[in-house]
């Protein structure tokens, strides 16, 4: 797949406290690059939520990745505060950046902390302040969903931001928690990455080996076989896949 990636060139110089479940660093324009969540200790991977607090005047980036890879598509862009702080948007990026959802209003502030939310159940993406409660400022479904394993934060344009993230308690897996899904192959959209085939004895051992493979989001078995694969998005004509929840 092709890589597209927005011109962000910063410097993030931070400092990282971990006080109980949040982790608290700064963003700074034209210092250094972008940051990976997964390296400040916050793994998202077996999550579809994220509470944070941004302090700033603009330009709070976040890109929400299908990869370990920064800017490796495909993923979801959050901009909040663009314009010099009069409008956020959400966009998709594959093959090009796609403006999916915007948002006109002032939503950060200089000087205060503003708390936030995004969540992306099952490809919907959704971002709302958490002050006044539970207000959705976007909101997008994404025909053609992953999963997110990793969120990068960046700023631009001058900007400092300094962020408060509430690290997300993770989802255990189970071999008991397996949900039957037919997915069928779009022409327009990404497709599984094939992970490895393996010969197991029943759907339980397959299910385990999924949990405990990297990058492992579904799984398919039969007669012995168990086929494991990520979830860049929904392929495979007619094939059932088990996903792990």
């Amino acid at each position: 797949m092709k890589r597209i990636s927005c011109v962000i060139v910063i410097y993030v110089a931070f400092t990282v406290t971990v006080k109980g479940a949040e982790v608290g660093f700064s963003i700074i324009d034209d210092k250094y690059d972008n940051i990976l969540l997964s390296t400040l200790g916050v793994n998202v991977s077996h999550v579809e939520e994220l509470r944070f607090r941004v302090k700033g005047c603009h330009d709070a980036h976040l890109n929400l990745l299908a990869s370990t890879s920064q800017e490796s598509a495909p993923y979801y862009r959050i901009h909040l505060g663009a314009y010099h702080n009069i409008r956020s948007t959400v966009c998709t990026v594959n093959d090009s950046l796609h403006e999916v959802d915007a948002f006109d209003a002032i939503v950060m502030d200089c000087g205060a902390f503003q708390e936030f939310q995004i969540t992306w159940f099952g490809g919907k993406i959704q971002v709302g302040r958490l002050n006044p409660f539970n207000d959705i400022i976007l909101s997008f479904e994404d025909p053609c969903p992953f999963q997110v394993v990793n969120i990068e934060i960046s700023t631009m344009f001058g900007a400092t931001v300094d962020w408060v993230v509430t690290v997300p308690s993770p989802k255990v897996p189970s071999i008991h928690a397996v949900v039957a899904a037919t997915f069928t192959k779009k022409a327009t959209c990404p497709t599984f990455s094939l992970i490895d085939i393996l010969t197991v004895q029943n759907i339980a051992r397959c299910a385990q080996k999924c949990i405990t493979r990297p990058g492992c989001a579904a799984f398919r078995y039969s007669n012995d076989v168990c086929q494991l694969v990520s979830a860049v998005a929904i392929s495979y004509n007619a094939a059932t896949y088990f996903n792990i929840n």
